[in-house]
C-alpha cells in the first residue's frame, strides 16, 4: 500500500498502485501546493 504525505503529514490517501499514488500525489501538489511524497507501508 501506498501512502501520500503532504509536507510531511499525512493526507489519508491510500493506493495499491505506485503509479497512481504518484498521480494523485502531483495533483495535491497543483492544487493544495508544497511538497507531496509516496511512501510504501504495510
Amino acid at each position: 500500500m501506498f501512502h501520500i504525505f503532504l509536507n510531511g503529514k499525512p493526507t489519508g490517501h491510500i493506493f495499491q498502485l505506485r503509479e497512481v499514488a504518484w498521480a494523485m500525489a502531483r495533483d495535491l501538489e497543483r492544487e493544495c501546493g508544497g511538497k507531496a511524497t509516496v511512501r510504501a507501508l504495510e
